[in-house]
């Protein structure tokens, strides 16, 4: 597997498990690898959705600095340097290590999260789709979430799932360095924050564990 496979859907299922354990130790146990839900419990019965809320370009992003991040300006193809919708950074070595994703301003990034959210009840409402007695979702915020955000999101959030029947009982979101975890029932909500070296464990552990074989029902254990 190469570099620019590292980051798969099951990558990004697994860094989810392994923050949300981290952050609420126990979480994981009993937890085995599925499909809609991507995780569940059946013992105490709950199941988790990972999703990620971006579009287009931010997931063009996100693969042009996982390719590139660290490289000197002459070995990144002219033609990808044009077509980056956004601002370059390069050190005194001219090498590569920072930019703006372009075209994400404001509150974009909490109506990404809406928008993925509602996509996700759309499927936890249909017919292939296990539901468990709690059923929650995680999702990748593509910037910093701010205190204001989370009104913002629930606000929208309680708007969108009048049209459904059955809602997520916690919503985890996850801004690259603080897990934020949301009560459906009360909007009680608890922050997580992660230090570097947190996020640097979690990054190598789901790269590792992302090569492995997950047939439906693995188990997920850290060792």
């Amino acid at each position: 597997m190469t570099m620019k496979d590292d980051y798969t859907d099951l990558y990004y299922e697994i860094y989810a498990l392994m923050s949300v354990e981290f952050a609420f130790p126990g979480y994981s146990k009993n937890m085995r690898k599925g499909e809609s839900p991507d995780w569940h419990n059946n013992a105490e019965s709950v199941g988790l959705e990972v999703t990620r809320a971006d579009n287009k370009h931010t997931g063009y992003t996100k693969k042009f600095f996982n390719t590139y991040l660290g490289k000197n300006r002459k070995e990144i193809p002219p033609k990808k340097i044009d077509g980056f919708q956004g601002a370059l950074f390069y050190n005194a070595d001219d090498k590569l290590y920072a930019g703006s994703v372009g075209l994400v301003y404001g509150c974009r990034h909490i109506r990404f999260a809406v928008s993925s959210l509602e996509k996700k009840l759309k499927l936890m409402n249909g017919e292939k789709f296990s539901r468990f007695t709690k059923n929650d979702i995680y999702i990748f915020v593509i910037s910093s979430i701010l205190d204001c955000d989370i009104s913002m999101f629930l606000e929208k959030c309680r708007y969108i799932e009048r049209a459904f029947q059955y809602s997520f009982s916690r919503i985890f979101l996850f801004d690259n360095g603080s897990l934020y975890s949301i009560s459906t029932v009360d909007s009680s909500t608890e922050m997580h924050e992660f230090c570097g070296e947190d996020l640097k464990t979690f990054k190598r552990e789901a790269k590792s564990l992302a090569r492995q074989q997950w047939a439906d029902g693995t188990p997920f254990n850290l060792t």
